[in-house]
């Protein structure tokens, strides 16, 4: 599951803790191994964290992370995306990289790396 502050408590799911360690941690090329070995909630992340390091010129993409990201970005996997308190939503990975999601995860991105 994808979610930035879940449930009541408002704590992040555990894909998203494990990538905000990595993302703290400054250990990018580790989103590499997201997208050939995470789950589909991983995949997501990495692809959204790897275009907005690139973006942002903090880490340019290899040729080898735009094609794992290509490949994830067509896929069909479903997401358990969190909607709000107690409710998530299934979502394949290309409908999360719409700009109504993005927003969410770069704002979540920024905040890990201390980006106002």
């Amino acid at each position: 599951m994808v979610g930035f502050a879940c449930g009541y408590s408002g704590e992040p799911s555990e894909a998203v803790q494990k990538a905000s360690e990595v993302i703290q941690a400054r250990d990018f090329d580790k989103f590499t191994d997201f997208l050939i070995n995470g789950n589909a909630a991983e995949q997501y992340l990495a692809v959204v964290v790897l275009q907005y390091l690139d973006k942002e010129e903090i880490r340019t993409l290899k040729d080898s992370d735009k094609t794992l990201i290509d490949a994830a970005s067509k896929s069909r996997a479903l997401v358990a995306y969190c909607a709000g308190c107690l409710e998530h939503r299934w979502r394949i990975i290309s409908e999360l990289l719409t700009a109504q999601y993005i927003t969410d995860a770069n704002q979540w991105i920024s905040g890990q790396l201390n980006i106002e």
